[in-house]
């Protein structure tokens, strides 16, 4: 699949209240079903970039995914201000009939990050025959302010592939209030937590955890937080 850019001063995505409506989405995918056949092809990388603010709500989204035998993309997301309200979330997915490869999340604000309602996500749903080739991918987040109010940054993985890792770097602070930071597996490890700030980090009624509930394999993973 080929790669979207898109760039603007402000970015508007706003998705529909209506679950039958047409998805509104900014995304690259290698599919896998009877109307596309099947892709041996990657996904494309996504990059969507603003000079003052990108907004997404009512279950828009932004992704790179793949469902069959190809890759999916890197998504990079950039701009002073960003916004996911209602639904939305940027995301990498790997799909049940896929080679487990997710791609990487990297999202740089330089000023205030906000979700409400809203997910950051790397889903991997495979079950492959070596899952210690997949490469891990990451889930990278830089920025001034982060506020999670009812959201969720996550990694998590329900075949036998190691979930993703996260990385989380905030300058001025961190809120959770409610909202949670977490990698989860079922078979494979759970991926690593990795927090550093140079302000508060607040959590009220928030959770930081890694979990595996497999029973034969998996480890969870290190959680590792500095701020001041």
């Amino acid at each position: 699949a080929g790669s979207v850019t898109i760039s603007a001063a402000n970015i508007l995505v706003k998705g529909s209240a209506d679950a039958e409506a047409p998805r509104t989405e900014i995304a690259s995918a290698a599919h896998a079903n009877d109307y596309d056949l099947y892709s041996n092809g990657n996904a494309g990388a996504v990059n969507v970039s603003a000079s003052t603010s990108i907004t997404l709500t009512d279950g828009a989204s932004i992704s790179s995914s793949t469902y069959y035998n190809g890759r999916a993309g890197t998504v990079q997301v950039s701009a002073p201000n960003l916004s996911l309200l209602n639904g939305a979330i940027i995301q990498s997915e790997a799909g049940v009939d896929s080679t487990g490869q997710t791609g990487n999340l990297q999202l740089n604000v330089s000023e205030r990050f906000l979700l409400d309602h809203a997910q950051l996500s790397i889903k991997n749903r495979a079950n492959v025959a070596q899952p210690e080739k997949i490469q891990t991918s990451s889930l990278q987040v830089k920025a001034n302010t982060l506020v999670l109010d009812h959201g969720e940054i996550s990694a998590a993985s329900s075949g036998n592939v190691a979930a993703s890792q996260i990385q989380i770097d905030f300058g001025k602070s961190l809120h959770l209030s409610p909202g949670l930071i977490t990698t989860s597996a079922v078979s494979g490890n759970g991926g690593a937590i990795s927090i550093l700030g140079n302000g508060l980090m607040l959590l009220k009624q928030g959770q930081v955890s890694t979990s595996v509930s497999g029973l034969e394999n998996g480890n969870g993973g290190n959680i590792s937080v500095t701020a001041p």
